[in-house]
């Protein structure tokens, strides 16, 4: 949504010059989403598979699972059964003014 004296397609001109970027083949894509939102319907992994089908270029990047509802679990998300990603996915979490990123799958064992 166009804020302020942003341009009326600044969604699609964004959504342009990302696309420009990942589609090279050369590019690495941290397709990054939030812990707290539906990763089947990330932006960014739907955009990394637009140019990336095979995955073979995609690390996934969950953030935010500090603030994720009491009772939610993202563990079938960090295990890949949610969106399985070739290269795993990565988390990361700030709590606690500490940050750790862990990875959670090993791409050599694929």
């Amino acid at each position: 949504v166009p804020v302020g004296d942003q341009p009326p397609d600044i969604e699609i001109q964004i959504r342009d010059m990302i696309l420009e970027y990942i589609a090279k083949p050369t590019a690495i894509i941290l397709a990054v989403t939030a812990a707290n939102t539906d990763l089947a319907n990330s932006d960014a992994l739907m955009l990394a598979r637009q140019v990336d089908p095979a995955g073979n270029r995609t690390i996934g990047v969950l953030t935010k699972l500090d603030i994720m509802d009491k009772g939610t679990n993202a563990m079938d998300m960090l295990l890949g059964k949610v969106v399985p990603l070739q290269n795993g996915l990565c988390w990361c979490d700030q709590s606690q003014s500490r940050r750790y990123c862990e990875r959670t799958a090993d791409p050599q064992s694929s």
